[in-house]
């Protein structure tokens, strides 16, 4: 999904694609994206750049922040980017979604509100099952009173 600047109609063009979330290559250890991502982006050119409004959409697997269990979440951000008009000639728009995508992405996520994440003692999962663990057994690992 690149464009050449100056093949731009003064009225602006749009773009739509749907790519595959392997191009965009923006899995980390705690997020995958999964199946496909639709870009859509209106380019405009202005006289000293080119605006590029985005709207993307995906589907990703997150980790909870609490129990570690896998997520689904849909994602749908609308940006407007500015890209100065340089020496480039073409702009990579997969370039700019894959930026946009992971600003996109959630600083930390939950299964659920209420989720009660892993027991610090036994690491068991307290959503699925309870453990015998003393509850404040955390607290006195980590603070000693003389």
């Amino acid at each position: 999904m690149k464009i050449n600047i100056h093949e731009i109609p003064p009225q602006g063009v749009t773009l739509e694609e749907t790519i595959s979330g392997e191009i965009l290559d923006v899995d980390r250890p705690d997020i995958e994206v999964d199946g496909p991502v639709r870009v859509k982006a209106q380019v405009q050119r202005k006289k000293d750049g080119v605006r590029i409004g985005l709207e993307i959409e995906a589907g990703i697997h997150i980790t909870c922040g609490r129990c570690l269990d896998y997520i689904e979440k849909n994602i749908t951000r609308q940006s407007e980017v500015f890209k100065p008009v340089k020496e480039d000639k073409v702009i990579d728009l997969i370039q700019i979604a894959r930026e946009e995508l992971v600003l996109g992405f959630p600083a930390t996520a939950l299964c659920r509100e209420d989720c009660r994440g892993l027991c610090p003692v036994c690491g068991r999962n307290r959503n699925l099952r309870q453990c015998n663990c003393p509850e404040d057994s955390r607290v006195s690992q980590n603070i000693k009173i003389e």
